[in-house]
């Protein structure tokens, strides 16, 4: 019969076992394991009237560069280089989170690393619902 001493190292070890294949889990769900892309944060809803405006600024401004169906063709981005990011693109779409998505959107591409050609989108900095729609109108490009 084994000893209080014994039992109690195999309940640590068990725990420690037990907590390591938790956190596997919860890493490999978080990294996509079941098939989905990177995603660290919920989306927040997006209100129909945001979603009107993100739709209107993308098409006014956004489309320059991205193209009116975000793949990155817009007449303005023919000569820029790195290209604009195209939306559709499978490996970008894996990699892709909110948070980096917002910031490229809300603070400009030199922001998060990429290029300075990508401004920020000043005319809505006042207004959190409308740069959220705009970064879920980017990430929902290529779902169809």
């Amino acid at each position: 019969m084994p000893s209080n001493q014994a039992k109690t190292k195999e309940m640590k070890a068990f725990r420690s076992l037990c907590l390591t294949l938790v956190l596997i889990a919860g890493t490999s769900l978080s990294l996509g394991g079941c098939g989905g892309k990177v995603e660290t944060r919920k989306m927040p809803e997006v209100s129909d009237g945001d979603m009107n405006t993100a739709r209107e600024y993308f098409g006014t401004y956004c489309s320059t560069c991205h193209g009116k169906d975000g793949r990155g063709d817009g007449a303005e981005g023919a000569d820029l280089k790195p290209k604009p990011r195209d939306f559709h693109d499978a490996t970008w779409r894996k990699k892709a989170t909110w948070e980096r998505v917002h910031l490229v959107i809300s603070k400009g591409g030199a922001a998060a690393g990429l290029s300075p050609s990508m401004a920020p989108a000043p005319l809505y900095q006042d207004k959190p619902g409308v740069l959220n729609a705009l970064t879920k109108l980017c990430l929902d490009f290529g779902q169809e």
